[in-house]
């Protein structure tokens, strides 16, 4: 089962996405069509590609490649753990 995130809120152009009790940010404009808060997402597939481009001759931005790369790995740990999650939570 793919974990599920629940777009707990959107705060200008960041959404703030729930699982398992841990919060993260995304770009909205990184959300499905019709995304709005209290939407469940199904995590299907993480691929993170570099966006950012420094100087005039489109080298990347280390800095940003760092975020990138940490984002990466908290979303294939993210995934991991919720490997081992009920589907359902009833409250």
């Amino acid at each position: 089962m793919s974990p599920r995130l629940i777009v707990d809120r959107i705060e200008g152009d960041l959404a703030v996405l729930e699982h398992g009790g841990l919060r993260f940010n995304l770009p909205v404009s990184a959300l499905p069509p019709g995304a709005h808060e209290g939407s469940v997402l199904e995590l299907r597939e993480a691929f993170v590609e570099p966006m950012a481009f420094g100087g005039d001759h489109g080298e990347p931005v280390p800095e940003e490649d760092a975020r990138l790369q940490e984002a990466t790995e908290r979303l294939k740990r993210l995934a991991a753990r919720s490997a081992d999650l009920p589907d359902e939570i009833e409250l």
